[in-house]
């Protein structure tokens, strides 16, 4: 199977890539920019001609950036005769139906349906396990640096982070497996409280369980508002903070055969052994 891997430049294109040659399919992997491994491929999903000249040959392909931008790069895979297509949109879309960013990929999501492919749609939960993974890595840096975490009110909403190497593993199987068209959640292991996950990110840290602040949520979005604009990058920013009382665990059924194979401990030491060795 030769199969378009097209997001390589980040960490799960670089996996889910790997995942695929194992798997014994002839990868092409493509990026804009600076990769972890030489792309065979220069494309932007935005540039029609590119991504129909990609096309030629491929039996699949995994289109790593978020749909609102692969979409129409989908659909003109489709018309090329690329019969299965895999692509990830976000968790928060059966979440957060008020948000402009997830009614957005909604939308991108039901342009899809009547594309004469297979296209599978995966909708992972919070993604975790890098330094720059924008989530618990902030939450981690934090804490390391400043030996607390500030828990936004009650911190009762629950959370199922899943670990990047198994969104890597369920996306390579996606490409490879007789699957319809979903949507999938994916979402990790363990499910826990705001709270559970903030107190699991201190003791990875070394911080200790007890350093956990709580701080009421009006006047704590008022001063992320305020940092924000000041250009300071806090653990949570205004988006998240907005969202923080919901329950954020997958709403829609798993891949079928797709079993998290990192605990949220072990996806946490890992996290911080990224984090420490890029610092070095």
């Amino acid at each position: 199977m030769r199969v378009l891997v097209s997001g390589t430049s980040s960490v799960l294109g670089h996996y889910a890539a790997e995942g695929l040659e194992r798997h014994g399919c002839k990868v092409v992997r493509a990026a804009r920019g600076r990769a972890f491994k030489v792309p065979d491929l220069r494309l932007d999903l935005t540039d029609e001609h590119a991504v129909r000249t990609a096309a030629r040959g491929l039996d699949a392909a995994l289109l790593v950036p978020i749909l609102t931008v692969s979409a129409q790069a989908a659909r003109w895979l489709a018309e090329e005769g690329v019969r299965r297509i895999v692509v990830f949109s976000s968790n928060n879309v059966g979440i957060d139906r008020d948000s402009p960013v997830y009614r957005a990929l909604a939308r991108a999501e039901e342009e899809l349906a009547g594309v004469d492919a297979e296209v599978v749609i995966l909708r992972p939960t919070m993604i975790y396990g890098h330094r720059g993974d924008g989530n618990l890595s902030r939450l981690v840096r934090f804490a390391k640096d400043y030996g607390f975490l500030p828990c936004p009110g009650e911190g009762r909403a629950l959370q199922q982070p899943v670990f990047v190497l198994d969104l890597a593993r369920t996306a390579a199987q996606a490409v490879t497996g007789p699957y319809a068209a979903g949507p999938f959640s994916i979402g990790g292991g363990d499910v826990v409280s705001t709270e559970g996950l903030f107190t699991a990110v201190l003791k990875a840290a070394g911080q200790g369980e007890g350093r956990l602040l709580r701080v009421p949520l009006s006047p704590l979005r008022t001063a992320v508002r305020i940092a924000e604009a000041a250009g300071l990058k806090l653990p949570l920013g205004t988006a998240q903070l907005a969202r923080i009382e919901q329950d954020k665990i997958a709403t829609e059924a798993p891949l079928y055969g797709f079993t998290p194979q990192v605990s949220l401990g072990e996806g946490l030491v890992r996290l911080i052994a990224d984090i420490e060795a890029g610092r070095g």
